[in-house]
């Protein structure tokens, strides 16, 4: 197994209410465009959020007059602490290069219908990270926003505009540099060169974690997209006759040497299809409740139901696998709502996972453990019956038999090994190396490690706290209240496993407590907590 533990592209999380852009890194050694250059970028906003310029966290494609093409990763990041985005919770902002043009209610804020992701999007890979939206109005052509228009599709025969060195372009909004200081409301783009597979996947850059046939790596000296780019277009060509070539979809931090960004190959044939097909996708299925549970007797030869809420819409296929926990491994062929424990359970706690999956997608929820499973109950031996004893018989002498000729021993077939399949419940471990705090500034450095995993962390975000005392109560009766005041912090890989995270803007001698979340592929989140305390003077 692969040990490469790096950052993923794609800061999912919502952006606190009354902060400014989201604190995630973007477009890196690029410069400020114009939307009539990039009239095919989109925004995607959290529909919860003031204004675009508060709310955007990925970027997307206008494919035609009502359809966007986007990353799976911005519309679902599973595990407890993921996303799970449907039609209601975002919205999609076109035809201007500044955020701050925008506010809901405008026409340049269109709500979503549909959100559809590829069902053979896998998470742990990152393989066909792509997703469609569907859109309420129009957001290009005749009554549209003359300032937007769709893009070309790159066709599957369009591979030799994604050769080492071809020229190609990324764009979206967002800080500037490495650092995440800087949130810029314009849209930025940069020029990046095709990267080739060998490069990508050598041994000092991704190792093998980059599948050719589904993905493309890109990077110049310097320029890279990042986090908040993420489902943003990579394009082939000039203004006035771009083609989609990628999707932003993830990368070892930004602009980093030997890791260039890695893009969903839109000239893949299923990514190519998928997208092809965006006006008859369905949309991507639901499942209420927050888990699934295993119900019944957890004993060898009992049976046990993997419980779960209702899915919707109609049509959908249910899936289920049933595991041992610690190691969490799935049990082969167990792939019914019940199961019935062997022996090789016993000792061992039982989960499930149920998967609501159709065309536009899938949902999944996965059980807590169930209690042990003991022994089955062996039933009760009957009490023998007294038998009279015969009469003794002589012993008859055995007449003796020629041996029948030698034969050759029949050929069994030897069963094939069953591949053990592990799934990965385990969250990242992280150590601290290095703390250092000023008046106002602290820095922490990490090592964060994913053992189970053969991918980058999908996210590592950072805040920090503080007991502040502030005058409260109403004005008649004014007292002193003891308040927590947090703030985010930058997260910045600075090289494989090792993260920096800088906290600005901190009170001098005040103690902090600072809460790095780091959240691996499959969805497991570890919260790693330090204290820490700026100087006075």
């Amino acid at each position: 197994m692969i040990l490469l533990t790096l950052v993923v592209v794609g800061l999912l999380q919502p952006p606190p209410a009354s902060a400014g852009p989201p604190a995630s890194w973007r477009i890196i050694g690029g410069a400020a465009t114009t939307i009539t250059t990039h009239p095919h970028q989109v925004g995607l906003v959290f529909a919860s959020a003031s204004s675009a310029f508060q709310g955007q966290y990925c970027g997307g494609s206008i494919l035609d007059a009502r359809h966007v093409a986007t990353a799976a990763h911005c519309v679902e990041s599973p595990g407890p602490d993921g996303l799970s985005l449907y039609p209601g919770d975002l919205r999609v902002f076109a035809g201007a290069a500044q955020l701050s043009a925008s506010v809901p209610g405008q026409a340049r804020l269109v709500d979503v219908t549909k959100v559809s992701f590829s069902p053979d999007w896998e998470p742990a890979t990152n393989r066909n990270d792509v997703a469609v939206l569907e859109l309420a109005a129009d957001i290009a052509g005749p009554g549209a926003d003359p300032d937007a228009d769709d893009v070309a599709l790159a066709a599957t025969s369009d591979e030799a505009l994604l050769t080492a060195n071809a020229p190609l372009t990324t764009s979206g909004w967002g800080t500037t540099s490495t650092s995440g200081a800087t949130s810029p409301d314009d849209l930025h783009a940069v020029g990046v060169k095709g990267v080739s597979d060998d490069d990508c996947n050598d041994p000092g850059s991704y190792d093998g974690a980059i599948d050719p046939a589904n993905m493309v790596c890109a990077a110049d000296v310097g320029k890279d997209s990042c986090q908040g780019d993420s489902g943003g277009p990579l394009v082939s060509g000039a203004p006035g006759s771009w083609k989609l070539v990628g999707i932003v979809s993830w990368g070892s931090g930004c602009a980093l040497a030997s890791f260039p960004g890695v893009y969903t190959r839109v000239t893949a044939p299923s990514v190519n299809a998928f997208l092809a097909n965006r006006a008859s996708l369905p949309n991507r299925p639901a499942l209420t409740g927050t888990a699934a549970a295993v119900t019944g007797t957890a004993r060898v030869g009992g049976t046990l139901t993997c419980a779960h809420g209702a899915a919707s819409p109609a049509g959908v296929t249910l899936e289920y696998l049933w595991g041992r926990s610690t190691p969490d491994t799935v049990i082969p062929g167990a792939t019914a709502s019940t199961y019935v424990p062997v022996a090789a359970d016993q000792g061992r706690a039982l989960f499930c996972r149920v998967q609501a999956r159709n065309a536009g997608g899938y949902a999944e929820r996965f059980s807590p453990d169930s209690a042990t499973v003991s022994a089955s109950e062996a039933p009760p031996s009957p009490s023998p019956t007294p038998t009279p004893s015969p009469d003794p018989q002589p012993t008859a002498t055995p007449t003796p038999v020629s041996p029948p000729p030698s034969q050759p021993a029949p050929s069994v077939a030897t069963p094939a090994p069953v591949a053990t399949v592990v799934v990965d419940r385990t969250p990242p471990a992280g150590r601290l190396l290095r703390r250092s705090c000023t008046r106002g500034t602290c820095t922490l450095t990490v090592r964060l490690t994913d053992a189970q995993s053969t991918v980058p962390l999908r996210r590592v975000t950072a805040r920090t706290a503080t007991k502040v005392r502030r005058r409260c109560g109403p004005p008649t009766r004014r007292r002193t209240c003891l308040r927590t005041e947090t703030r985010s912090a930058a997260v910045v890989l600075t090289a494989r496993d090792t993260y920096h995270i800088g906290a600005r803007r901190l009170r001098r001698g005040a103690a902090y407590t600072i809460t790095i979340l780091a959240t691996d592929s499959s969805g497991n989140t570890r919260a790693l907590r330090y204290r820490a305390r700026t100087k006075r003077r």
